[in-house]
């Protein structure tokens, strides 16, 4: 699966979650909002439910098995399975949802889109196609409100926030408090998401100090989840638990190797990868020769000590290293090693998912801006990854139903595609 795919799958997901959460009668929960409902961002406002959609299953069928062997009856409701993304609700039933509070009153669930704005990365020629997040996210709303009923009588009400990208806008704790204010206090929102990378500090404001839900794709600690009491989820794994995994996986392959790992000084990088991935080498008994820590200077690439780390992984004779950077860091780092004439084979690597690492659009940035020395000697990393990274270029390959179903009705209800998206073409541009 493409990392595009995978993103827009996780939008779709993480809708149906929302769905789940506030689709009963007489919810949980209030959040604050303006008595003036206008605000600077304007809300894509849902209208009355219109046409007609087959009829859900009967309700009262059993379920069947869900494939696991296990027996397990399968969650079923009116936003799963793949032959539809929702249906309406059946004949003759209706709801009758109460006022819970602002954000979620008898008529409306109000929700937040949070975009990082990748396009910032465009200037140093790292931005990437991710589609239109934006539509993506509108036209499943959409298709919610005006074709299945909205969610147990209540329509949702969709705003989106743009947030810059790290390094590239102003103080980023800042810009992340400013965003929160306007999610939880100027658009009321009870829950946000972002399926386009934003994570902390924006998700511990919403949910730590506003009680709002917030869900994303990126990585987040333990203390995130218990500062959000419950209001946290993410779709990645834990950095520590990542890390953690990943030495279990290729604890067999660094015996007798000389071990290094590589890791930026920007909080939390060192904690996590302390409490991941060094103790977890030290509780397999693996030792490590060097521990290398990059001044980022406050700056999204890393460059302080890059030449004196490879100088020293080279002298400590180095054929394992974890290099445990961003995806602005790492391919400097690749052509600083060609440079002190190291060669595709002299050195393994291992990654993760921790900082998007597994990432087909990461990945793919070692060759295009290392050059092809670099991705040569990058080429055969161990990854371990919860993805499904590059299944569509195995023989056979056929989308996931679901995948394929989600596809279909984007293309059908969006305002600003035209084309299907290319499942076998990364990043192509369908518009």
């Amino acid at each position: 699966m493409s990392s595009r795919t995978r993103q827009f799958v996780i939008l779709i997901v993480a809708l149906a979650l929302l769905a789940a959460a506030c689709g009963t009668d007489n919810g949980e929960g209030t959040q604050p909002s303006p008595e003036d409902p206008s605000t600077p961002d304007e809300p894509t406002t849902p209208e009355e439910p219109s046409g007609e959609t087959d009829p859900p299953p009967d309700e009262g069928d059993p379920p069947e098995e869900n494939g696991s062997g296990n027996g397990e009856m399968p969650f079923e409701s009116r936003f799963t399975g793949t032959d539809a993304f929702c249906t309406a609700p059946a004949d003759g039933i209706e709801y009758s949802p109460e006022d819970v509070g602002p954000g979620m009153t008898a008529e409306e669930v109000v929700i937040t889109n949070v975009r990082l704005m990748t396009e910032d990365l465009e200037p140093i020629g790292f931005a990437f196609d991710n589609g239109d997040p934006t539509d993506q996210a509108e036209t499943f709303v959409r298709v919610i409100n005006e074709q299945c009923g909205g969610i147990n009588g209540r329509m949702l009400t969709l705003y989106t926030v743009d947030l810059p990208v790290p390094g590239f806008g102003g103080d980023p704790d800042l810009e992340a408090q400013e965003r929160c204010t306007t999610i939880a206090e100027d658009q009321g929102a009870v829950a946000a998401f972002s399926f386009t990378g934003v994570g902390v500090p924006l998700g511990n404001c919403l949910t730590a100090q506003n009680d709002v839900i917030f869900i994303t794709t990126y990585d987040a600690s333990d203390s995130d989840f218990e500062q959000g009491e419950g209001r946290f989820f993410s779709f990645n794994h834990m950095p520590t638990d990542i890390l953690t995994f990943a030495v279990s996986e290729f604890a067999d392959r660094l015996i007798g190797k000389t071990n290094g790992v590589l890791h930026g000084d920007t909080s939390p990088d060192p904690q996590i990868i302390q409490e991941g991935l060094l103790a977890a080498l030290e509780a397999e008994g693996l030792e490590v020769a060097r521990v290398d820590v990059l001044d980022c200077g406050d700056e999204p690439i890393c460059s302080g000590g890059v030449i004196e780390s490879v100088q020293g992984m080279r002298a400590d004779g180095v054929d394992v290293i974890f290099p445990l950077v961003n995806t602005l860091t790492l391919p400097g780092y690749l052509q600083e090693m060609i440079v002190q004439e190291f060669e595709p084979g002299d050195v393994q690597f291992y990654n993760t998912s921790y900082l998007a690492m597994d990432s087909e659009l990461v990945t793919g940035k070692m060759v295009e801006f290392g050059g092809e020395e670099a991705g040569a000697l990058y080429n055969g990393a161990g990854i371990v990854s919860a993805s499904r990274a590059g299944e569509h270029r195995l023989d056979g390959y056929e989308p996931d139903p679901f995948v394929a179903m989600c596809n279909a009705v984007y293309l059908e209800n969006s305002t600003v595609i035209s084309q299907p998206y290319d499942f076998l073409e990364i990043g192509r541009a369908h518009v």
